[in-house]
């Protein structure tokens, strides 16, 4: 099953925000990805990377099956705890991502967590709209475990978890 071009425009960047990452992942020992910061951080890379994995994952749910959940993850899994698990699964992902038609209009029933003292609310949103929260939200975690892999000694790209507006910016002072 081929892309359509506005299945370009929502995965491409997707795609090679997954395929940095894996790289950056490639590139870190298994203690760096283990490596829990305490006071700093209280997590890993690898439980940002979980994170970050199980977020596409929903939203690519999603676009099958038109119920998208991000609060419904798994914790503690061995994605967070072994890093050629994390690696494999940003390529299963890239795959399902290669595979998978877009419809950036079609509706799909967002249920959202807004606050641990009250339930979840139910709204509607579009498979585009998710596709730039996944966007973002993958370029957030990414700048958390580019500062958490350098403060371990880690080398990654000069840019790995900037925004697409940063990077667009930076490009036009010649940057």
């Amino acid at each position: 099953m081929g892309n359509t071009p506005i299945a370009d425009q929502i995965h491409t960047p997707l795609i090679c925000l997954l395929e940095e990452l894996a790289g950056v992942l490639r590139s870190l020992s298994d203690e760096q990805y283990t490596h829990r910061f305490g006071e700093v951080f209280d997590s890993s890379i690898g439980g940002h990377v979980r994170h970050v994995l199980d977020h596409v994952a929903a939203w690519l749910d999603a676009t099958a099956d038109g119920e998208l959940n991000y609060d419904r993850r798994q914790r503690g899994t061995d994605v967070e705890t072994h890093r050629q698990i994390a690696v494999d699964h940003c390529e299963q992902l890239i795959d399902r991502l290669n595979q998978s038609p877009a419809d950036g209009e079609r509706t799909l029933t967002l249920h959202v967590l807004l606050s641990a003292d009250a339930p979840p609310i139910t709204t509607t949103t579009t498979v585009a709209r998710e596709a730039a929260f996944v966007v973002g939200h993958t370029v957030h975690h990414n700048a958390i475990i580019s500062v958490m892999a350098r403060m371990r000694g880690g080398q990654l790209p000069a840019k790995f978890g900037y925004a697409p507006s940063t990077l667009a910016f930076l490009r036009t002072r010649g940057r």
